[in-house]
């Protein structure tokens, strides 16, 4: 099967993801089983995902940071009276689905029990 002909097409019509999609099973037998359908959802994650990945490289690279920095690397030890469960609940971005991603920012009122000591309390 002459498969150069389509994988060039997709490099050229920018879908990376998509084509990386159809060379690594080509490489690996794991995904004979599968069906026409589930093969093409695995594309199509995988295109979204090359593009979602590209687009945070693109933003961080334009938000010129000085550093690279995550919630893990935060020093709880130092006193500067940050409260670890507020941050660790801040960070797994329940608040966001909380909020819901349709609205608009500052539309409702932030909850109190958002920036308290037991902020799961507020999502049930």
């Amino acid at each position: 099967m002459l498969i150069n002909q389509p994988l060039d097409k997709l490099d050229a019509l920018g879908l990376f993801g998509m084509a990386l999609g159809v060379r690594e099973p080509l490489e690996s037998n794991q995904y004979l089983s599968l069906g026409f359908d589930e093969r093409l959802g695995l594309l199509v994650d995988r295109e979204t995902e090359a593009r979602d990945s590209r687009r945070l490289a693109l933003r961080l690279k334009a938000a010129k940071l000085r550093q690279e920095a995550s919630v893990e690397d935060i020093d709880f030890r130092t006193p500067r009276g940050l409260d670890r469960s507020v941050i660790m609940s801040l960070a797994q971005a329940n608040w966001v689905a909380y909020f819901g991603e349709n609205t608009r920012p500052f539309r409702r009122k932030v909850p109190t029990c958002v920036f308290s000591a037991k902020p799961d309390a507020c999502f049930g």
